[in-house]
């Protein structure tokens, strides 16, 4: 009994064992989870106590170096100080310069506006002045005339009471005086041939010059022979007939075709690459000037003569007459539209267009009725040539009687032969002056020269040669004589006196010299 008792209360207290083991390991476990959720907590609450340490190093730092900005702000804030405090008199002084300065620039102002007012009163009575001038000029021009007139007249009489004073038959006593040669020359040069040209002029050669027993008259000018123009009826086919049938040059043997000029063409002595570029650069910018009127108001004589003027008798005729001429000088103009014929009867007239000055003789392109009569022939340099033909357009006219010279503006709006042109011009000027100090010692013993023409109005050609003499004019200019050749045609054409500079050619004499402009 004992014994069952026993087993009995050992089996109670295993089982209360047993559950106390069981609610002990509960609570174990539930010790142990809450023991992880502190570890959790603390490893977070460590991680912030980390970060707040860094932040904490962070401003510590950050305070040292504001501590430190603020100390180097503060010597810098006293280092200005004390240069605004030593710089406050230079301050003072250029406050005081600042006001003379601002003073002087007021007086200033105040003496221009008295100025403009001045100019304006100048401008005012140089206009009326000029008004006056003009008045003057034409009333001088009109007596100059009318005692030009009177000094011909004068001239024909006393020249008629010297012949009769003279037992001379004054019906015999031929109208224009006949020329002479340079006394240095040969017996042989000094023959006079006879002029074959109708109703041209005889030469005339001024006494001052030495070259003739002719009596000079005021204002002369010296040389007068025959003009080199190709006259000739309408039709351009004639030119070429004109140019194989030619009397003074027959065959034109010394004349170079400008597509077989080589450097062996100059003379020994002068075979370099400037002066031979030079004159290919005058190639280019040669043209042929083809007049297809003549103007009704060339004058009667050269200006203070009894010697007629060139082309007199063709007053108002429509033949054709040819010459040369050179470009030298390409401008954009920035005046409306381009005024040439195409535009003007386009309706659509081009806001791009180009002034081209061509320079030439006055005898071959007269005065503005002239050059808006003619056409210009550009890079026409063999039979096959693709040349370029310009109807001339003149915007202004310019032109020299006595130094046989004019020069006038033409029109175009072909972009490209604007820019060509324009590119050979420059070229040009720049070989000019290559040459031109090159030369310039030794000008007067070489005498080289070149000229570049449309002989009869045919392609272009090349003749090298020397000018003989220089002759100085009243108005201290000069003119050249030469045996350079030429023919009809050649007149207007760009003369190049190797260390001078450009004349243009103006005619010849009958005793076989060649004569430039001044």
């Amino acid at each position: 009994m004992v014994t069952r008792l026993s087993v009995s209360k050992f089996l109670i207290l295993i089982l209360i064992v047993t559950a106390s083991e069981k609610h002990l390991e509960s609570q174990i476990k539930r010790l142990n989870e809450n023991l992880d959720k502190l570890q959790c907590e603390v490893t977070v609450k460590d991680k912030q106590i980390d970060k707040l340490l860094k932040l904490l190093t962070a401003q510590s730092t950050v305070s040292n170096d504001i501590h430190t900005l603020d100390g180097n702000v503060l010597e810098f804030r006293a280092d200005i100080m004390k240069e605004l405090h030593d710089d406050r008199s230079l301050t003072a002084l250029l406050h005081t310069k600042c006001d003379a300065i601002s003073k002087d620039v007021n007086d200033y102002k105040k003496q221009e506006a008295m100025k403009d007012r001045m100019l304006e009163y100048v401008s005012s009575k140089t206009d009326t002045i000029v008004k006056q001038q003009d008045d003057l000029k034409a009333k001088v021009e009109t007596i100059l005339q009318n005692q030009e007139d009177f000094s011909f007249q004068m001239d024909k009489f006393k020249h008629k009471c010297d012949c009769i004073a003279e037992g001379v038959d004054t019906r015999n006593v031929p109208k224009n005086p006949l020329s002479a040669v340079n006394k240095n020359q040969s017996r042989n040069t000094q023959q006079v041939k006879k002029s074959t040209r109708l109703q041209e002029p005889s030469e005339f050669v001024c006494k001052v010059t030495g070259l003739s027993d002719v009596q000079c008259v005021r204002h002369c000018p010296h040389i007068i022979g025959h003009h080199e123009q190709q006259v000739s009826g309408n039709i351009e086919a004639d030119l070429y007939k004109h140019f194989t049938s030619c009397t003074k040059n027959p065959g034109h043997k010394d004349f170079i075709p400008v597509d077989t000029f080589k450097m062996i063409h100059l003379p020994k002595g002068h075979r370099n690459k400037d002066l031979f570029e030079l004159i290919k650069a005058v190639v280019e910018l040669t043209v042929r000037v083809n007049v297809t009127r003549t103007s009704p108001h060339r004058p009667m004589f050269w200006p203070n003569t009894t010697v007629p003027y060139f082309c007199r008798h063709l007053r108002g005729s429509k033949h054709l007459r040819g010459g040369s001429g050179m470009i030298n000088e390409v401008i954009k103009s920035t005046e409306g539209a381009c005024p040439c014929d195409t535009c003007q009867q386009s309706g659509n007239p081009s806001t791009d267009w180009w002034k081209i000055r061509v320079g030439t003789a006055a005898n071959l392109v007269f005065g503005a009725t002239e050059a808006n009569s003619a056409t210009l022939t550009l890079f026409y340099d063999n039979k096959e040539s693709s040349e370029v033909n310009v109807k001339v357009v003149t915007t202004d006219f310019y032109k020299y009687i006595n130094r046989d010279v004019s020069w006038f503006y033409c029109v175009t709006c072909d972009q490209k032969l604007a820019a060509d042109l324009s590119k050979g011009v420059q070229h040009y000027y720049d070989l000019i002056k290559k040459n031109f100090e090159m030369y310039l010692e030794s000008r007067d013993d070489c005498k080289l020269m070149f000229i570049v023409s449309h002989p009869h109005g045919c392609y272009k050609q090349i003749s090298i040669g020397q000018w003989k003499d220089k002759i100085r004019m009243s108005d201290g200019s000069h003119r050249f004589t030469y045996l350079t050749c030429t023919c009809p045609g050649s007149t207007g054409a760009a003369v190049h006196l190797v260390g001078y500079g450009r004349h243009a050619h103006s005619g010849s004499l009958t005793s076989g010299l060649n004569y430039s402009s001044d």
